[in-house]
């Protein structure tokens, strides 16, 4: 019966369509504020979770069959009671555990009144029920969907048929119409609320008559009803029990016989018992109806009354200092509630106004056009360099009520920040822009400043002179890492690392600047000489080392008889 998701082929959430709660049982309450004559509910009912049912199959009309989560019985507590058992009704809504729906007037098939009374968990008097209560609850929500909703139970039938079950429900309760009987719906007091003076004119005023008329959930008068009335309060307390008249009413009379200022509550009550069946349900939900065991429930009605002493509000100007008199304490209705006429500077803060101290001085909290005082309110005191009374920058008077300038705290428009100072290197610097290589200002870890972020125009992008080793590739530089170490890929002469760019790094023995052979560096940066792997002066070869027989020997001549080395197959070499 709760909203659960979709099976197949188009399943429905239980209950979804129109949900209409039938509850059997519940204790009902209201509490009408006494303001007019419009019901309130006698009662509520909150899901509190499922009870015994199961998942079924069925269509609605002609429709296609769907699966149903749940049909069966739901748990519900009315007006925060026991525990109650109840069925759904009107498929076309939702409602899940938690949801709170109000006593309604029944209206639904009066076939399901006869289901109610007769089928789970009441005793059964239709036909044989089955023998587990899950599927027997299933059938009974089956057959009340039938004559709700026109619904068709299709499956279970195994191991218990459900739709054989909820089609005898059906005929059996066939032209069987039941009614739910009317039961108390609200209490409406007359008047809501009201006002004695207990001085002035003629000794004042200290009875009070109150009338509490008891309509049913088919909004009619309910006439020879028990009905009490208690009064508390200044004139408390003071119970009178009676019962309501042809017309459904009951009036007291009763009296504030020692004249004591203060306020009465009076409260109307009727008990009565909630019926199988009764109904529950809003726009917005599924409907519940009672299946459990009647309860008794109690229907409320309150109003107010005030006893007081003529005073400002009374509507006549009998104090002193009363300029102002409409019968009312309401401010900003043209006479406030210290009977001066609405308006700055009466003491009484009402619409438009932020405060009201009763004077017109400036700077003492509360300015001379009711605001607070502070900068943003129009007026210029004490601290403030300008108001302009807007919460716009750049202007005439910036937010701060400072004059709009670098140093104000305020960004205004041409400033990227503005930290109320003019230090710089703080973040924020003199010229109002951030921080940084680029403003225009030298600050600590800068050379320079030329406040822009071109490279060779003096001033390099990361504010350091042009030079090798500032981490700028400036003309004539082959590369600049920002260091003068040599051998890490950019030497300490802005060339890359390498052989013949005239420093000598790891693995060389020397470093001309070239790759001249035969002068004092060879081309691989070794010391000419034989082993070196280049052939230079009397060499005849060169292969990089001073091993003798591989082709090359150690004196720089090919390997063979004659070369001054001897070598394998030789047994001599005079060279």
């Amino acid at each position: 019966m709760l909203p659960l998701r979709r099976t197949s082929p188009n399943p429905v959430a239980p209950c979804r369509r129109r949900l209409t709660l039938v509850a059997a049982v519940a204790v009902a309450s209201i509490a009408l504020l006494g303001t007019s004559a419009t019901p309130s509910f006698a009662a509520s009912a909150k899901v509190t979770g499922l009870g015994q049912g199961l998942g079924i199959q069925g269509k609605i009309g002609a429709g296609p069959v769907q699966s149903y989560s749940f049909a069966g019985v739901i748990h519900i507590s009315i007006d925060n009671g026991p525990t109650n058992d109840a069925y759904c009704v009107d498929l076309l809504h939702h409602i899940s555990v938690g949801d709170t729906v109000p006593q309604i007037t029944p209206n639904y098939p009066c076939e399901v009144v006869y289901i109610l009374n007769n089928t789970f968990p009441h005793t059964n008097n239709i036909g044989t029920a089955l023998a587990d209560n899950n599927y027997e609850a299933a059938a009974v929500q089956a057959a009340i969907w039938h004559f709700t909703d026109n619904f068709t139970v299709t499956s279970p039938t195994s191991p218990l048929n459900v739709v054989t079950r909820a089609s005898a429900i059906i005929t059996a309760a066939q032209s069987q119409c039941s009614s739910v009987p009317p039961v108390p719906q609200s209490i409406t007091i007359s008047p809501a609320s009201a006002t004695n003076y207990l001085n002035g004119t003629g000794g004042g005023d200290t009875t009070h008559s109150v009338t509490a008329t008891l309509k049913d959930t088919n909004n009619a008068v309910i006439p020879n009803y028990a009905i009490k009335i208690v009064i508390t309060g200044v004139a408390g307390p003071q119970t009178f029990n009676g019962t309501t008249n042809a017309s459904g009413q009951f009036t007291v009379n009763y009296s504030n016989t020692s004249s004591v200022p203060g306020n009465d509550s009076i409260k109307a009550t009727a008990t009565f018992t909630i019926p199988v069946g009764l109904e529950f349900k809003d726009a917005d939900h599924q409907g519940i109806v009672l299946s459990g065991t009647p309860q008794t429930g109690t229907v409320t009605g309150t109003a107010s009354k005030a006893w007081i002493v003529a005073t400002c509000g009374d509507g006549v100007l009998n104090l002193l200092g009363e300029l102002c008199d409409d019968g009312n304490l309401v401010n900003g209705d043209g006479c406030d509630s210290n009977c001066t006429p609405t308006g700055c500077g009466n003491g009484i803060v009402t619409a438009g106004e932020q405060c009201d101290d009763g004077n017109v001085t400036n700077g003492d909290g509360c300015d001379t056009n009711c605001t607070f005082t502070a900068c943003g309110n129009g007026i210029v005191t004490a601290g403030e360099e300008c108001d302009d009374g807007n919460g716009g920058n750049g202007d005439a008077c910036d937010t701060n009520c400072t004059t709009p300038r670098c140093g104000n705290q305020i960004v205004d428009p041409g400033e990227s920040c503005d930290d109320g100072n003019l230090v710089d290197g703080d973040g924020c610097d003199h010229n109002c822009t951030a921080t940084g290589c680029g403003n225009h200002i030298v600050t600590a870890g800068e050379q320079c400043d030329d406040g822009n972020l071109v490279n060779n125009d003096g001033c390099d992008s990361n504010c350091t002179f042009p030079s090798c080793g500032n981490g700028i590739v400036n003309p004539g530089e082959a590369c600049d890492d920002g260091n003068a170490v040599n051998g890490d890929g950019c030497d300490d002469n802005c060339t890359v690392t390498a052989c013949g760019n005239g420093i000598v790094t790891a693995g060389e023995q020397c470093d001309d600047g070239n790759l001249v052979n035969g002068d004092s560096c060879d081309n691989n940066c070794t010391a000419p000489a034989c082993g070196n792997g280049i052939v230079t002066g009397a060499e005849q070869c060169d292969d990089g080392n001073l091993t003798n027989g591989d082709g090359c020997d150690s004196n720089c001549k090919p390997t063979g008889c004659g070369n001054g080395i001897v070598t394998a197959g030789e047994q001599c070499d005079d060279g």
